[in-house]
């Protein structure tokens, strides 16, 4: 089975890994980081047999290098080097470890080797995902990707809405509340993993809503988007209900001129609201209200810029910042601090200055190669602003959340990207009817 028959295939297994490591809460534990590791490596040699193209799959782009230099990176904090360099590129491992245990002659620079060891193997296994996504769309199988993709959104976010958890009645936008089982975090542990997960996937129903399609396509993709904004909304992220606005937004500015006027009055009336609110202003601020865990962020953020400077080469290891954060007394003192509320500095927190190097090479090429497909595509692709819109969309819960350390949501985020690579470049897909 080769072709676009097989890319067919290979588009199914790829949504699958997506749904199984969303139907594992992300795939955040150790088990599940391991697991989603070994998948993701099925699924890429499955994908490589059915398109036919096993050299094709084995040989990484620029990007997927630059992310696999720097799962191998993130996976050298567990292996033990020797003290003295511990001591000096990673005093506050060398610190710590001399205090409880005294220090060894080899030392990991990692508060928690075993955590990162298991974090750099589904960073490396994200990787491998992106590497499929790209074998399945060179192989004509966009049009099954987003038609897998659009149910992975759909099937997510009706769990969200089915079945809801952490009964909270809290304000979210404009004075309503929500309590469950409308508090719709699904399978998920919190709602911003949860609401990153849900618009990323909606990389599917935007493809498919945005090229000649068949009618089901155009139910699907409906459908989904709205089964995606409904539980976004539903679990109470205000940054996922931001996300909303943004990636529409972004895809308004693609639809002529009353589009992007429309575009610009959204965005200056929505950062008009949150800007009162944050302000102050009373009848913005009373109907945004600051909730108990959103007034320490700020702080957390300080003390996480703290911890880089105490670590600012080698990091305190990946998915060890739990470990790092509360010494020193940074932050609230009252609450266990277990993340950054932001995803890039947690990243930068925990690779060091290496990881945020490899991070900007690799959006770097990433990007490069975004732009190199819609030069080539003429006008018979996708504008890039309209295929970004679910990235877009996830920015918000990137900056006051860490959405993308856990598998699942970091998977939907390479798979929303392929998406984008492939709609930019527009690409003649099978011939669909209907």
């Amino acid at each position: 089975m080769t072709g676009a028959r097989g890319a067919g295939v290979g588009a199914a297994l790829v949504a699958l890994l997506l749904a199984g490591a969303c139907a594992w809460g992300g795939a955040t534990g150790p088990a599940g980081r391991v697991a989603f590791a070994l998948a993701s490596t099925v699924v890429l040699a499955s994908v490589a047999w059915l398109v036919g193209q096993p050299s094709r799959c084995a040989r990484a782009t620029g990007a997927e290098r630059a992310g696999l230099a720097l799962a191998a990176w993130a996976g050298l904090g567990a292996v033990p080097w020797p003290s003295g360099l511990v001591r000096a590129l990673a005093p506050l491992t060398a610190g710590s470890q001399a205090a409880a245990l005294g220090l060894p002659a080899t030392v990991a620079p990692s508060l928690d080797p075993g955590a990162t060891a298991r974090a750099a193997l589904a960073l490396a296994g994200v990787v491998f995902v992106a590497m499929a996504v790209r074998a399945v769309c060179e192989r004509g199988g966009l049009r099954w990707l987003l038609r897998a993709t659009a149910l992975v959104a759909l099937a997510v976010a009706s769990a969200g809405l089915a079945r809801g958890r952490y009964g909270e009645d809290e304000p979210l936008l404009f004075g309503l509340s929500t309590s469950n089982p409308l508090n719709a975090y699904g399978p998920f542990a919190n709602r911003g993993h949860f609401a990153a997960a849900v618009l990323l996937a909606c990389a599917g129903p935007v493809g498919l809503l945005a090229r000649p399609r068949a009618w089901a396509d155009r139910w699907l993709g409906a459908l989904a988007l709205v089964a995606a904004g409904a539980a976004v909304v539903a679990s109470g992220s205000r940054a996922g209900a931001v996300g909303i606005v943004v990636g529409g937004v972004a895809a308004l500015t693609c639809a002529g001129r009353v589009g992007r006027r429309l575009a610009l009055v959204t965005a200056v009336l929505g950062a008009g609201v949150v800007g009162g609110a944050l302000l102050g202003v009373a009848p913005f601020a009373s109907r945004l209200p600051v909730r108990a865990d959103e007034a320490a962020r700020l702080e957390i953020w300080r003390g996480t810029v703290a911890l880089v400077a105490e670590q600012p080469v080698v990091g305190v290891g990946l998915d060890a910042f739990r470990y790092a954060y509360p010494g020193d007394g940074r932050g609230p003192v009252e609450d266990w601090v277990a993340i950054a509320e932001n995803d890039v500095l947690q990243a930068v927190a925990e690779t060091g200055g290496v990881g945020l190097a490899g991070l900007a090479l690799a959006a770097a090429l990433a990007l490069r190669a975004l732009g190199r497909d819609r030069r080539a595509a003429g006008a018979g692709g996708v504008p890039r602003r309209l295929a970004l819109a679910p990235c877009a969309a996830v920015l918000p819960l990137v900056a006051t959340a860490t959405p993308l350390h856990a598998p699942a949501v970091a998977a939907a985020a390479v798979v929303a990207f392929g998406c984008a690579r492939g709609l930019v470049r527009g690409e003649a897909d099978p011939a669909v009817r209907g």
